[in-house]
């Protein structure tokens, strides 16, 4: 396991390639393969920003205690496999493709485990995206706001969590996948949410509008 206080990584191709754990601050300007399958801790923000990437293939695990931003470039096939868990807030800026999971093989994943109210907001919903989201059954405090639409090619799992997830006035939209609720006293609200394809799984009951789009 490696020890790092804050790493920058502006190699056109690094291999992170073992454990690492980074108290501070992981920011990402050029190209970062996690490696095979190791996990990485990161105390405080993680950022892709310019032309920075980073690739998710060996179902890698990074725990991000603080925000985590995609600003960089086309990640366009490089996130297929693995778990981001993010304490803090997650943005996608940058390309318009900085946050683009692989849909067709890909099972990535991000959880939400922050102990405080956490957001999330992409510059360009629709061609950036969540392949799957969840909230962390560890996230017990702290509501999750939708501050745009957001577009989620698979799961979006909310059960194991209590707390509200809401998108005011904005549209969530569900392509092929399934979606559950918050856990009792939580509520899931957005001004839509739009179904398209065929939906694996959703609740009984929703308690917000929904639009199938086939």
């Amino acid at each position: 396991n490696i020890a790092y206080n804050h790493l920058i990584v502006a190699s056109t191709s690094a291999d992170i390639g073992a454990a690492a754990s980074i108290a501070g601050n992981l920011t990402i300007s050029g190209a970062a393969d996690m490696g095979d399958g190791v996990p990485i801790s990161v105390g405080g923000d993680f950022t892709t920003t310019g032309t920075g990437t980073i690739t998710f293939s060996a179902g890698e695990q990074m725990t991000v205690g603080g925000n985590a931003t995609f600003g960089g470039g086309d990640e366009t096939g490089l996130l297929s496999s693995g778990t981001l868990t993010v304490g803090g807030n997650f943005t996608q800026s940058g390309d318009p493709k900085s946050f683009a999971p692989d849909i067709l093989f890909g099972n990535f994943g991000v959880n939400f485990n922050g102990g405080a109210a956490q957001s999330v907001a992409f510059a360009n919903p629709g061609t950036s995206y969540f392949r799957h989201v969840a909230l962390a059954a560890a996230k017990t405090t702290g509501d999750l706001l939708l501050t745009t639409d957001v577009h989620v090619a698979g799961d979006l799992n909310l059960s194991a969590s209590p707390v509200n997830v809401s998108a005011p006035g904005r549209i969530v939209t569900l392509h092929n996948g399934s979606v559950s609720t918050p856990s009792s006293p939580g509520l899931f609200t957005a001004g839509e949410l739009v179904i398209r394809g065929q939906p694996s799984s959703l609740p009984s009951v929703l308690t917000l509008p929904v639009t199938f789009d086939s």
